[in-house]
């Protein structure tokens, strides 16, 4: 990457943490052998754990109703039916946002569960709900299961939030083909497309480049915390960097890394390909 096009990139207003960063992993991967690609450990953020193909999806409890439009299905206790109708609504736009953000049609069909009551999730689920969750994304069922409960007992639940956050973990792994990718990158992407934590991110940023202690892109999967990252300096950059390929005038864009791990390269060579072929 010549200093001319990194000038045109920060003059552009790329972030420059971001940028940095990226670069950073860039120059690792290059120096490895083109023919050989890294292998990535199937690690998987605490809201979107890895499930088998063919684990059962229990059948619903008695009284759930159905709500559904073009593909995307909610059940639902009906003490929930007016949040639920909301979400409905605009489902199908958070869909083609997605779509659009990878490059590629995905969640064709989903189904979404929600339960009155975060106690209640366990019954709607294929597998154990991580302590604390108040949604799920369970990628190879292509099902959310969630609650109107908040992480945070303080402040309501925003369902919508929680939806685009869910949703994003099943449709990167659509955009992936369900190869493996790290941790961090699937958290950030769900976060940053979700709208949520921006304030407190930006403030961690920011304290952690005065103090430079910023952490390396390949150490942020040991440094997520193993349950909820919110907070945490990691989560920060994970989503920075997600913000970053995300924007529509970025290369490499997210959706030109997808296609290249769902054509079979590790995440670090799609991403350093993706950068070398940047005009």
């Amino acid at each position: 990457m010549t200093a001319l096009r990194l000038h045109r990139r920060r003059v552009a207003g790329v972030a420059a943490l971001a940028f940095t960063s990226a670069l950073a992993l860039v120059a690792r991967v290059a120096s490895a052998a083109d023919d050989a690609p890294s292998s990535v450990a199937r690690a998987r953020p605490f809201d979107a754990p890895d499930t088998a193909s063919d684990a059962p999806t229990p059948p619903l409890p008695p009284g759930y109703q159905l709500s559904e439009s073009n593909g995307l299905r909610f059940h639902y206790h009906p003490v929930v039916r007016e949040r639920v109708a909301s979400l409905l609504a605009k489902a199908a736009k958070i869909r083609a946002e997605l779509s659009a953000r990878l490059g590629l049609p995905v969640l064709g069909a989903v189904e979404i569960r929600v339960a009155p009551a975060r106690a209640e999730m366990s019954q709607l689920a294929p597998a154990p709900v991580p302590p604390f969750a108040t949604a799920v994304a369970f990628s190879r069922q292509r099902l959310v299961v969630m609650s109107l409960g908040s992480a945070d007992a303080r402040e309501p639940a925003d369902l919508e939030a929680t939806l685009r956050h869910e949703l994003a973990h099943i449709a990167l792994d659509e955009a992936v083909a369900d190869h493996a990718i790290p941790r961090w990158v699937h958290e950030g992407f769900a976060a940053d497309f979700s709208g949520e934590s921006r304030a407190s991110c930006a403030e961690a940023l920011f304290s952690a480049s005065m103090h430079e202690r910023l952490v390396p892109l390949d150490g942020l999967d040991s440094q997520l915390p193993e349950g909820a990252p919110e907070g945490s300096l990691a989560f920060a950059e994970a989503v920075d960097f997600a913000r970053f390929l995300g924007e529509p005038a970025a290369a490499p864009h997210i959706g030109d890394v997808a296609r290249r791990v769902r054509e079979g390269a590790a995440f670090d060579a799609a991403l350093s390909t993706s950068f070398g072929e940047d005009a």
